[in-house]
């Protein structure tokens, strides 16, 4: 077999090997036959524009044959690609934007610094800009992964370096590429537009909404963005812009790494799972994580899980760390798994910024509608009203009772007296709803526009008297707390179906803060989430039958069912009694809410009084 026979006998194996997209006659044969020797020490004879060609084209192609890592006890050797590196390489020449979710020690920062020498060196005119928490981290990124690689790199197959091109922070090629690496800070994304935006452990990047902002208008217009993190909680921007990737919401393709897709961590099976020897992958490898993290022997023959569990100082660090979860490393108040189920139920709107029907088509922007009314249901409105300070929204929702289900919900910027106007053109809208009106604060100004209206009031309200002044829900101090409970109840047992995107993202950043109070996350918002609150906690003791006995001073409509009114109190007192565990006079004072008189004439009987 002569030479050039050899050669393209080795180049046939490796586009079968490489799984490469291209035919052997394709190829540009020079006829220049030269030795290379490739990062496993093997010395192989190549057509120089072959071999040149095949490296340009596929970045797996070079980074497995030619590139190295560091090794922390053997200094540098040969990086050799797992299949799962390949298929993240595949991606980065596929997609534009890319964000990984990803265990810790995956290589994925070796991936991605050796596919951004691969750009610079291949391509002509890129400029490559890579973030990193910390200048000292950006300096040993570039040095032991990009510096280490172009320095081993074949010369044949190098760009050279401009006079000036080497320094600590940038290497600068003849081809007009270059790669700069910084640390983060809040004008880290300004400057020259990059060919391709890298940012390394994004969650933790608290400038990362700043970066994003002054630099997504130049990627628009073609650079590409690579993503890499571990998971840091929820409501940071990496962890919704992952979310969000992952529902088709957002130009970013998603890549998840779980900790099993490297090999040699105790699991053999791995291999089954590439081979498509396993029907259901989940299912499957949820037990052998269970089995490995019940492993009761001697703890230094534990599998590698045990070890990196038992080694972590948190089981919130293990989750996060380990097994990448955004839901598990948070501390949401609704638990993980229950919000990531209800990503299945989310539905965009069929109607935005109006009510449902022609002849209600004025503007109402902010309102978005699932299911238009049906006259034969009951339907409930539940308001929050903003504070009046910060960037907080006014919200309802509007619930149907029947089938309690959302039906319509509203958040938006506006004034107490077109939000009283709105929340009454609504409800009429919804036979009637029954409404209820947080009133706190702003919130009695909006209640007087609904319910204490001159010449247009509205009458289908809770209202409760407090002193001599009437009002709608007042939350209070002792009373939060009741509300967060009736929320977490409903949404973990799903009392109620919500189709909301926006209730479902300020869920997700509703969390205990450090001193154990539930409320958004700093930065974020819970006004949807205090609004559905109250509904959660209203609905059993004001919703259970059809809204009656409501008063405005002026008249009063009549109770249907007065012959019924002990045994309605009756069962309150035990469902009271039942859920928390108190009286029911304990538990008006709790809510800072006063006795009903059907209470105290239901307990002058009872008395004998």
């Amino acid at each position: 077999m002569t030479k050039e026979e050899l050669v393209k006998q080795t180049v046939a194996q490796n586009i079968v090997k490489y799984n490469l997209d291209i035919k052997l006659e394709e190829l540009p044969w020079s006829g220049e036959l030269i030795e290379t020797t490739l990062n496993d020490g093997c010395v192989e004879i190549v057509d120089r524009l072959v071999e040149f060609t095949l490296c340009s084209l596929y970045s797996y192609y070079y980074i497995d044959r030619y590139t190295w890592t560091m090794d922390p006890k053997k200094g540098p050797i040969p990086f050799k690609l797992f299949a799962y590196q390949k298929e993240v390489l595949s991606d980065f020449q596929t997609y534009s934007k890319v964000i990984f979710r990803k265990s810790r020690q995956m290589g994925a920062s070796v991936i991605t610094g050796a596919y951004a020498l691969w750009r610079v060196n291949f391509q002509k005119a890129q400029v490559i800009k890579i973030i990193s928490l910390t200048l000292k981290d950006a300096i040993e990124l570039k040095e032991k992964i990009i510096d280490l690689n172009y320095d081993k790199m074949p010369g044949f197959l190098k760009s050279q370096a401009t006079r000036d091109g080497k320094n600590v922070t940038t290497l600068k090629l003849s081809n007009r590429s270059k790669i700069t690496v910084l640390a983060k800070s809040k004008n880290a994304g300004r400057g020259a537009t990059p060919s391709v935006l890298i940012v390394d452990e994004a969650a933790f990047n608290e400038w990362m909404d700043d970066i994003w902002k002054s630099v997504e208008p130049s990627l628009a217009l073609g650079g590409d963005c690579i993503v890499i993190s571990t998971t840091n909680g929820i409501g940071n921007w990496y962890a919704l812009t992952y979310t969000r990737a992952e529902q088709h919401l957002n130009e970013f393709h998603p890549i998840f790494i779980p900790w099993w897709r490297f090999p040699n961590r105790d699991n053999p099976w791995l291999q089954d799972i590439l081979d498509g020897k396993v029907d259901n992958v989940q299912k499957f490898v949820k037990e052998k994580e269970t089995e490995a993290l019940n492993y009761t022997g001697d703890p230094q023959k534990a599998p590698w899980l045990w070890k990196r569990r038992a080694n972590a100082k948190t089981e919130k660090e293990f989750q996060q760390e380990i097994m990448a979860e955004f839901l598990g490393s948070g501390n949401t108040v609704i638990p993980t798994q229950t919000l990531s189920n209800i990503l299945k139920d989310i539905i965009a709107p069929e109607w935005e910024d109006r009510l449902p029907q022609e002849q209600f088509s004025k503007p109402m922007s902010g309102l978005w509608c699932w299911k238009d009314v049906d006259p034969r249901h009951m339907y409930s409105l539940v308001v929050d009203v903003a504070k009046g300070s910060g960037q907080d929204s006014s919200a309802f929702h509007v619930i149907d009772a029947n089938n309690n289900e959302q039906v319509a919900e509203y958040k938006a910027f506006i004034s107490t007296k077109d939000y009283g106007k709105l929340i009454k053109d609504v409800a009429r809208y919804y036979n009637n709803a029954y409404v209820i009106i947080e009133t706190t604060g702003l919130g009695i100004s909006v209640f007087n526009e609904v319910y204490l209206h001159d010449t247009d009031p509205y009458q289908s309200v809770f209202v409760q008297q407090k002193g001599k002044t009437l009002m709608s829900w007042e939350t209070s101090p002792r009373s939060r707390p009741l509300l967060v409970d009736d929320l977490f109840n409903d949404v973990v047992n799903k009392k109620t179906k919500f189709y909301s995107q926006r209730l479902l993202d300020e869920l997700n950043v509703f969390v205990w803060s450090d001193d154990g109070k539930p409320e958004a996350m700093k930065g974020y918002h819970d006004d949807l989430v205090m609004a559905y609150a109250i509904y959660c906690h209203l609905r059993e003791f004001v919703m259970s039958s059809k809204p009656i006995g409501i008063s405005n001073g002026r008249f009063s409509i009549t109770d249907p069912t007065a012959e019924l009114k002990y045994s309605k109190i009756m069962a309150m007192i035990e469902k009271i009694e039942e859920v928390y565990g108190i009286s029911y006079e304990d538990y008006c004072w709790m809510n800072n809410i006063d006795v009903s008189e059907d209470y105290i004439e239901y307990k002058k009987e009872m008395d004998g009084v």
